[in-house]
């Protein structure tokens, strides 16, 4: 299990230019701002669950949350 924390950039995320990003295993996850915070946090956890072997969730205070489904199987997250 990997936690992150994006709290200090949701402050930054207020119209359709933003975007929150993260590297995991050399490929570039993106979620662009859509509607409101709540929903491009939603949408953000949701590509990196699309992910094989992956799943996320994050909270509203931007605290991100990334599991291995894959016993033993590291994941690179930059």
């Amino acid at each position: 299990m990997t936690k992150l924390d994006y709290s200090n950039y949701l402050s930054e995320l207020v119209n359709e230019n933003d975007l929150i990003n993260i590297t995991i295993n050399g490929n570039v996850v993106k979620q662009q701002f859509d509607t409101d915070i709540q929903t491009t946090l939603k949408k953000f956890s949701d590509k990196i669950s699309n992910i094989q072997g992956l799943s996320s969730s994050i909270d509203s205070s931007g605290k991100l949350t990334i599991n291995s489904l894959i016993p033993g199987k590291e994941v690179k997250i930059d």
